[in-house]
């Protein structure tokens, strides 16, 4: 998967370095405040159509940010799929003549991007934004060794076994939202993105997120 997160992240840069070259006469005199990374965490609601995402889907993230000029920056994210840790999933329930009430661990999985994070001209503390990439989805299943009754009357022994499945990040996304600055060190972050690949994938998500620099913000 690191494999993708590179590659995904080198094709945003290359969409976005026309605009950063455009603008980087004047950034070098409005940037003053140019704050170069942002790492945030932030909860999202996912709604698609079919597939193992059918449905809403509660997420929680991670994002990562490099900020190429003060109007155009480069994001990576991560969400995994937070409901197998609330709900739980019926197949790991106990089922007859089993030996083991739980075989199936909670499958890991969820959904990543890299995309262009563009910002227009703030309003105040309020900034809008919109945001176009691709993204990729992910998955992990490890499945313990279990036995299961025959009926000869011997018993059938399965093995351990894992599954691991990532998809890179190819499906196109767009979308949009505002940031409110909260204080100097801490932003506010609110919008939607849609996923469209047809006819395989569509679907909506709101997300709401946190983010702070890091590293030094030089003062205005």
């Amino acid at each position: 998967m690191k494999g993708y997160w590179l590659t995904g992240t080198l094709v945003a840069f290359a969409l976005a370095s026309p605009a950063f070259a455009q603008s980087a006469g004047t950034d070098e005199h409005e940037g003053s405040g140019l704050t170069r990374i942002e790492v945030g965490i932030g909860l999202s609601e996912l709604y698609v159509g079919g597939g193992d995402f059918g449905g809403g889907n509660g997420l929680a993230g991670i994002q990562a940010r490099v900020n190429l000029s003060r109007l155009f920056a480069v994001e990576t994210t991560g969400n995994i799929y937070l409901g197998g840790f609330i709900h739980g999933f019926d197949y790991t329930l106990p089922r007859g003549g089993w030996d083991q009430p739980s075989h199936l661990s909670i499958p890991l999985y969820g959904i990543y991007g890299v995309q262009v994070h563009q910002s227009f001209e703030p309003r105040g503390r309020v900034t809008p934004f919109v945001t176009y990439g691709g993204t990729g989805w992910f998955e992990y299943k490890r499945v313990s060794e279990f036995h299961v009754p025959s009926g000869t009357g011997d018993t059938v022994v399965y093995p351990a076994s894992s599954r691991r499945t990532v998809v890179p990040p190819l499906i196109p996304t767009g979308g949009g939202g505002v940031r409110f600055e909260l204080t100097r060190a801490i932003v506010l972050e609110a919008g939607a993105q849609t996923y469209l690949l047809p006819p395989y994938v569509s679907g909506v998500s709101g997300h709401v997120d946190i983010m702070v620099p890091i590293g030094w913000r030089r003062s205005p």
